[in-house]
Formats: structure tokens, sequence, C-alpha cells
């Protein structure tokens, strides 16, 4: 079926106007006309031809793990957790260092529920700032005897990481910042609900 422009409408309407303002006719031939110009807006309303507007998903996150790190304690100690859209799991194997500074090893079965709950507000509280490779942060807290911070961020595009000292984080911008804080906030709270509870 032919499809016309709005304009082409438009025009066609003001002839049947003209046409209906210069002749009588019977109030049938007023129907057939009416349903003519709505069959012709319905022709222009399903145009095919109209592309569906693209959705970016190159910053759609689907996964951020954080913790903690220090190299300087009495030993060695880490404590992490990988967060996806489906649960929380902890890495508390202290295997931070053999592993190149990441958290791999986390359990296969998540966290309960409570646990989960107190983390998944992160995934709203990423903003654009942390999601740009100028941004990242690798620093060397353990170098200065501090306590480390661990924030790894994945998108479809990327991964976006931040190493730092907890005492470092008031030093950089709001966007950064306030994150962290949350971020802090999260795993203090995670703790005090009993990190060790899993589901059955």
């Amino acid at each position: 079926m032919k499809m016309y422009g709005a304009s082409q409408i438009y025009s066609m309407r003001y002839e049947l106007n003209i046409f209906c303002h210069n002749h009588t006719y019977t109030s049938g031939m007023k129907y057939y006309i009416a349903f003519f110009i709505v069959l012709l807006a319905s022709c222009h309303s399903g145009d095919k031809s109209a592309k569906p507007p693209v959705v970016d998903h190159s910053h759609d996150v689907s996964q951020i793990v954080f913790g903690w790190y220090c190299g300087e304690c009495h030993r060695p100690y880490s404590n992490g957790y990988k967060l996806t859209p489906f649960g929380l799991y902890v890495d508390d194997t202290d295997s931070f260092y053999t592993e190149g500074k990441h958290f791999k090893h986390f359990a296969s079965t998540p966290l309960d529920s409570d646990n989960f709950i107190l983390a998944k507000g992160l995934f709203a509280d990423v903003n654009p700032y942390l999601l740009s490779p100028a941004n990242e942060v690798h620093e060397c807290p353990e170098c200065n005897d501090g306590t480390g911070l661990y924030l790894e961020i994945k998108t479809p595009v990327r991964t976006y990481s931040y190493k730092t000292s907890n005492q470092d984080i008031y030093k950089y911008p709001d966007s950064l910042k306030s994150f962290l804080i949350k971020v802090n906030r999260v795993i203090r709270q995670i703790d005090r609900s009993e990190v060790g509870s899993r589901v059955n």
C-alpha cells in the first residue's frame, strides 16, 4: 500500500473541503469521504520506513567488584565481593595478592538476600565519571602502610578499575569520592550482617 506523508494528507483534506463546499451530496457520501480521510491518516501512521531509535548499551553495568585489601598488615588480608544483577558473591580466600591484585575466587553460592539488598543499590549510583578510562585510579596504598579499596566496574565495552587508599578517597572529585564512600559503607554493613551466611 502506498504511504502518504503528512503534507500530502493535509493537501487532500484541503481539496476535499473545497469539493464539499462547492457540491451537494448525501449523508452517505459524507461517511465515505470521512472514512477515506481516516484511512489515509492510518497509512501515514503505519509507515514502516521509520527507523527505531538506537539504544546505547555501552554503559550498561553488568558487574561490580569491590573490597578491601592490606599487604602490610600482620598478614596479607583481602575481602572482596562480586555484585551482579542476580546476587552478591564473596571472595574471602585472601588470594588478592597471589592473583595479581585482583579478586577472582568468588564463592559459587551467593550471600543471602539481606546482603544482596545492601549492595545492589550501587548499580544505580554508578555515574558517567566512573565510566571513563581517563579517570581510573591505580595507586599503591600498601606502599604507605594503608588499607586499599578496590573497585571494578564491568560494562559491555570494557572494565574500569580503581585501586586507592581508604585514607585518600576524600582527595578525589565528588563523582568518584561519593561512590567510594558508598562502597565503604556497603562493605561495613555487610561485615556487620554476618558475611559468612549463605543461601542454602
